[in-house]
Order: C-alpha cells, then sequence, then structure tokens
C-alpha cells in the first residue's frame, strides 16, 4: 500500500512539473498589451535601459534617438547623425495582439564603434509597456536565440 502512495505521489509530481510552462516571455495573460502610436513615439528618446545579457546602458548615455510620425528616425552621437528608419505594426503573438517597432540605420563609415552599437538596435521590438505618462517605453526584442534583449526608451 506504501509503495502504491508513493509511485501515485511520484507520477503526480510529475506531472505537475511537466504541465509547468517555461513561458517567461512577454506575455501576461491578465494584462492586455499597450498600444504604440507614431503620435506617442516622436519626437527625442534617450535609451534609459538596454541589457543584451548584461547591462549595456551606458554604451548608449551619449545617444539621441529622433523619431518623427513618418517613420524616420535619427541616431545623434558626438558629431554624427545617422539616419535611419522604423515601422510601426501590429502582429499577434500568443494569442494577444502586439505593437511591434522595426528599427534599423544606414551604416556610417566615419565610426565603427557607433555602427556596432546602432547594429545592436537593428531589431524588431515588441512594446511591453508604456509608463509614466507615455514618456517611458519598454521592449522586448521579438526574435533571439538567446534570453531576449530589453530595451527602455525614455523620451526628453
Amino acid at each position: 500500500m506504501k509503495n502504491i502512495f508513493k509511485r501515485i505521489t511520484a507520477t503526480l509530481v510529475i506531472i505537475l512539473v511537466l504541465s509547468c510552462s517555461n513561458d517567461d516571455d512577454i506575455i501576461n495573460s491578465n494584462t492586455p498589451p499597450p498600444t504604440l502610436t507614431k503620435e506617442q513615439l516622436s519626437g527625442t528618446w534617450v535609451i534609459s535601459y538596454f541589457e543584451n545579457q548584461i547591462d549595456k546602458t551606458s554604451d548608449y548615455e551619449e545617444f539621441r534617438f529622433l523619431f518623427n510620425a513618418i517613420d524616420d528616425v535619427e541616431a545623434e552621437v558626438e558629431d554624427l547623425n545617422i539616419d535611419g528608419e522604423y515601422d510601426l505594426f501590429s502582429d499577434e503573438i500568443n494569442g494577444q495582439t502586439y505593437t511591434i517597432v522595426d528599427i534599423s540605420f544606414r551604416e556610417d563609415s566615419s565610426s565603427t564603434i557607433v555602427n556596432n552599437l546602432l547594429t545592436d538596435l537593428i531589431e524588431e521590438w515588441i512594446v511591453t509597456a508604456i509608463k509614466d505618462n507615455g514618456t517611458t517605453i519598454e521592449f522586448e526584442e521579438r526574435v533571439s536565440n538567446n534570453p531576449p534583449e530589453i530595451l527602455h526608451l525614455t523620451k526628453l
């Protein structure tokens, strides 16, 4: 009788462990995803947090990003202005509709360091939160083989 009880208990534990989800992604089914518009994104922003497996925020402290409502973005750092573009669209992820911001920059031959830093930002970013009356936007990298990159922009 004790062996049967132990087997049943072990089976239940295994079922519980296997049924647990490792879904610690952006999805929180209790809260609907935020919606971001081009008007909200328009303006000058700084990176207030950037994690790519490690905190890289300080690498971007001199950068300013100017978004306008016609899909243009400009990165300003040192004496450089690097043009780019963005696309803002919605897409369904795990049954919920999220706002995606797809950012790209052209390569600037005058600074390899700046190009490498901007390359880290060329992504499709999922809007995960809009905070502080719209002055802070939090993003998570849409596609990643590693833990996803995390990006927070704060409006100036």
